[in-house]
């Protein structure tokens, strides 16, 4: 059941967790949704503005997706 809810194999599952991993089930799509939506805003402000919005969201999509 936890390896559906993470989208993955029971093996792939067994094997990240025998790795050391905790494998976390996947954001709705509606969360990506809404980081687009900043991106969008982001090229609407200042050079600066944009920059710091952009960092941060690309920040919190690397955070949802296992990233460091």
């Amino acid at each position: 059941m936890l390896a559906r809810k993470c989208g993955l194999s029971l093996s792939e599952y067994l094997r990240q967790r025998a790795l050391g991993y905790e494998p976390g089930g996947h954001p709705p799509m509606e969360v990506f949704d809404v980081l687009d939506k900043l991106d969008e805003i982001a090229e609407q402000c200042s050079v600066q503005t944009g920059a710091g919005i952009n960092a941060q969201t690309d920040r919190m999509r690397d955070l949802l997706i296992g990233g460091n």
